[in-house]
This record gives structure tokens, sequence and C-alpha cells, in this order.
């Protein structure tokens, strides 16, 4: 439970293990097993979608997926160089780069529109799941 591939994501001690695993980049598992299309990517890695979704900017320039993934909460009075801002940001520009724009996954129903998500704005870790939609695609989707 709430293992993590990211350094600096959790407190120091948080962990009481750690474990060796393989990764593979996402657009080289893409490639090999030969996907004609990818419709939805779902990144649950806590707190590394950033490095995920840089694994994945061929497919995310080629095949315009949606993404859900969550975006970690930061304390509200953090400050612009709060690690989970930093990264928080970082992640904004690498979907927005490619055309994204964002919406808050409810229990029932989706948010509006947002160009960027502050993880300061996120009141509980359960409002922490978002949807990445392509630019001009989400006049479809349920609000």
């Amino acid at each position: 439970m709430f293992a993590s591939l990211a350094h600096n994501v959790h407190d120091v001690g948080f962990f009481r293990r750690s474990q060796s695993v393989l990764t593979v980049r996402g657009d080289d598992m893409v490639a090999a097993l030969g996907l004609e299309a990818v419709t939805l990517l779902k990144v649950d890695v806590e707190g590394a979608e950033l490095e995920v979704l840089r694994g994945f900017e061929r497919t995310l320039a080629a095949h315009v997926p949606f993404v859900v993934f969550e975006l970690l909460p930061a304390r509200r009075d953090a400050g612009d160089d709060d690690s989970r801002v930093k990264r928080a940001a970082a992640l904004m520009d690498l979907l927005g780069a490619h055309g994204y724009r964002f919406r808050q996954i409810g229990d029932d129903t989706l948010g509006p529109v947002q160009e960027r998500i502050d993880p300061r704005a996120i009141a509980r870790p359960e409002d922490a799941n978002l949807l990445a939609v392509p630019r001009g695609r989400d006049e479809a989707l349920p609000g």
C-alpha cells in the first residue's frame, strides 16, 4: 500500500522497506505490444505520475488518450517551492503542452474544465483523482 517509484514524495521514513522492481518506459511497452490505439491511460502510482507520463509522451502525442491520474494534495499554505506544488506544476505543464485540460472526478460527477489544478486546492485525498481531457473532446462528457 502506498508504494511509489518517486523520490521525495513522502516524508523520510514513510516506507518501512524497499524492493527493486523492473520498470519499462510506457512508450516502449505500447510499441512492443503493437497497440494500434490507446484511448485511456489510468495512472495510479502514488506520486510518480510525472515520471510515468514523461514515459508516455510519444503515446500522448500520437494517440491523444484520456488520462485518469491522481494529483497528490499539498498543504493550503505550501509555497511555490513545495515539492508537491512543483511536481504538480510540472505535470500540468507536461499535459498542457499536449493540449490537455483537467476535470476533477467526484463521487457522481466531473468538475468543470480547468486549464490547471493546484494541489493546494484539493481538500481531501479522495478529491485528488483527475481526468485529463484532450482539448476539444470534453463537450461529450457528463458534468
